[in-house]
Order: structure tokens, then C-alpha cells, then sequence
């Protein structure tokens, strides 16, 4: 028995071309899917987040890159994060395409306005009474924009507006939107918030990282959209900057 639709003979008995995968009764075959398994989404967006984590130890323990070394590795990232986010966007809903990368709020009454910003206040009172106790990593980064002369100005670009982007494509728009088809929406605004605050490889943040984190996830959670935790999150650093320079 041949199939009708590619012409391939089949074993008897069979009731889909092993070719095409269309019926033998005569109905049309799929069509061919770009889907790609949830489990692979899972491997891309742990990948993200290992390859991140791996960069920044490297940055950290050798202490290798200078500001503006930063800065261009950070352009590279960003664009591979955007790249792999829109391939899973193709199979999974809860991740956005580049076409929705910044799309507008769908739902952001003034009740969340009012709890994602003082859930932001929080988890910056939390950095400050932190570095009152413990001297922060983030004084010695404006040491380093300080001695490399460049001003406050270069140090708000890059931490409140390129750093927002690239964190907040891979942790909200990939890694959240990956796990939630996973282990679910609350499981994963966790693990996603867990792993944000541990990227950052400094202990004693985890706790106002991961605050920070919930606050970022909740925002896309609800507004379906990327950019207002990109503001929230470029707001707190820019206030971490103008209080540690």
C-alpha cells in the first residue's frame, strides 16, 4: 500500500506514512511544526542562565574587563538573550517575540502601580541598611567608573538601562516564561527570582536581589509585558548608583 500524499509504500496494517505522517484513510497530513519541545525550551533558558552565571563568575573572580570592556560584552549578551528568547517564542506563548518585546502594559491599574513600586522601596531599604552593615559590591563598581573617568552619567547608562535589558529579557522574558509551562506560574515566578538573585554571585544580596526579582516577575506576570519591569529595574539600580557614587 502506497500513501496517497507522498507516494511512500507502507507496512500493512499501518494507518500513518512513516514519510509524511499523513493518514492512509485519506485525510491530509500534519502540517510540518516548528514546535520546539518544552523540555528543550527548558535546556535554552537554563543554558541562558548557567552561561550568565559562568560570565560573571569569571568577571568577578579575575577581575578582567574594564568599564567599557563591560559595556560591549553586555551589547553581545544582550543580543544572544534576544535571539534565543525569540526562537522559544515560536512554541511558547509565555515567552514574548521581538514584536512584543516591549509592548505596552495590559493591566496596570493604579493598586499595582502602587505595589510594585513599594515593593521597589523595600528591597532598596533592604540594599541600604545591608551596606550600612557590610560594605557592598557595588561601591567598589563606582570605584571603578570613578577611576576609569568616567562620570556618573556612564554608570546610570550602563546599570539603569543596559543591565534592565539584559537581565530583564533572560530572567522575565525567557527563563520565566519558559518554566511556567514547566512547573507552573507561581513555582516559577520563584525559581526565576532565585536564580536572578544567586546571578549576581554577592550572598549577602540574595535577600533584596530576590525581593527585587518577585517585584520584576510580578510586573511581567501581570502586565504581559517586558517593559515595565525594565523600568522598575532601571529604576532601582539608578537609585543604588546615585546613593553608592
Amino acid at each position: 500500500m502506497d500513501c496517497a500524499h507522498c507516494g511512500t509504500t507502507q507496512r500493512p496494517g499501518a494507518s500513518f506514512c512513516r514519510n509524511c505522517g499523513g493518514s492512509l484513510d485519506g485525510e491530509a497530513p500534519p502540517p510540518a511544526s516548528s514546535v520546539v519541545p518544552a523540555k528543550r525550551q527548558l535546556v535554552v533558558a537554563l543554558a541562558g542562565y548557567f552561561a550568565l552565571l559562568a560570565v560573571s563568575l569569571v568577571i568577578v573572580t579575575t577581575n578582567a574587563l574594564a568599564v567599557d570592556e563591560q559595556r560591549v560584552l553586555d551589547g553581545m549578551l544582550i543580543v544572544v538573550a534576544l535571539g534565543a528568547m525569540q526562537w522559544v517564542s515560536g512554541s511558547c506563548d509565555e515567552v514574548p517575540s521581538l514584536r512584543r518585546f516591549l509592548a505596552p502594559p495590559r493591566n496596570l491599574p493604579p493598586r499595582l502601580v502602587g505595589v510594585l513600586l513599594g515593593g521597589l522601596v523595600l528591597a532598596f531599604v533592604a540594599a541600604s541598611i545591608l551596606a550600612m552593615m557590610v560594605p557592598m559590591i557595588d561601591e567598589d563598581v563606582m570605584a571603578a567608573y570613578r577611576a576609569s573617568g568616567e562620570g556618573i552619567g556612564y554608570a546610570l547608562a550602563d546599570l539603569s538601562l543596559l543591565t534592565p535589558l539584559l537581565e530583564e529579557t533572560l530572567f522575565r522574558g525567557l527563563i520565566l516564561g519558559t518554566l511556567i509551562g514547566t512547573v507552573g506560574r507561581k513555582s516559577a515566578l520563584w525559581a526565576s527570582s532565585l536564580m536572578f538573585a544567586t546571578a549576581h554571585l554577592t550572598p549577602l544580596s540574595f535577600v533584596h536581589h530576590t525581593l527585587l526579582g518577585l517585584i520584576c516577575g510580578h510586573a511581567r506576570l501581570e502586565t504581559k509585558s517586558l517593559l515595565v519591569p525594565m523600568l522598575l529595574h532601571g529604576l532601582y539600580n539608578a537609585a543604588v548608583v546615585v546613593d553608592s557614587w
